[in-house]
């Protein structure tokens, strides 16, 4: 092989090295750039689960007070019903990014907010049902006890409707808080020198 031909096999051997480089580095970039986003997406992921199950869980301990009895009896304890409207105010401002969790979670998680808006409806009537079950109670003449069980009968249903979303709710949420737990980050391992 001649000199020339040499540095010619040289000159496309650096060109081949340097465009297999440049190929690599741009590569190596790209990949660290998708680890990067695959990290923020799954901290995202993290965070959401992480604000969804403190939400259910706190909801679920507030809601323990207001816990309904199997049966109602006109002279049982009122249980106090102190919902606010805002109960899933979490979930409502993250609503467009539920999307980021796992498909299979999201009917649960779904369905579980929507019982749980149905309960504290639920449980709103059944307070509105209770008032003015007391209110006629206390205006009603001893004598119209008929008219008393009746006005109850209200109270019963509105309790009954109430006992269904309350067994549906706490049924669901253990399920869909143990879902969320799986999306906790890994806690970092120390690495010794």
């Amino acid at each position: 092989m001649s000199m020339a031909e040499s540095l010619a096999v040289a000159a496309f051997a650096a060109v081949i090295t340097a465009a297999g480089t440049a190929y690599g580095t741009a590569y190596f970039l790209k990949s660290g750039e998708a680890v990067k986003k695959a990290l923020a997406e799954q901290e995202e992921r993290a965070k959401l689960a992480k604000a969804l199950h403190s939400e259910i869980s706190a909801f679920m301990e507030i809601y323990k007070s207001m816990q309904l009895d199997e049966k109602v009896e006109p002279n049982a304890e009122r249980k106090a019903m102190l919902l606010r409207k805002d109960y899933t105010a979490v979930y409502e401002s993250h609503s467009d990014k539920i999307g980021i969790l796992n498909e299979s979670d999201i009917p649960n998680i779904i369905s579980l907010y929507t019982y749980i808006k149905a309960l504290a409806d639920a449980l709103s009537y059944l307070d509105e049902q209770w008032d003015s079950f007391l209110a006629y109670a206390a205006t009603a003449a001893e004598d119209e006890d008929l008219s008393l069980s009746s006005q109850f009968a209200d109270v019963k249903a509105a309790h009954n409707a109430a006992r269904v979303y309350q067994e549906k709710v706490e049924i669901m949420q253990k399920h869909v808080l143990d879902r969320l737990e799986k999306y906790a980050l890994p806690v970092p391992v120390p690495v010794s020198a």
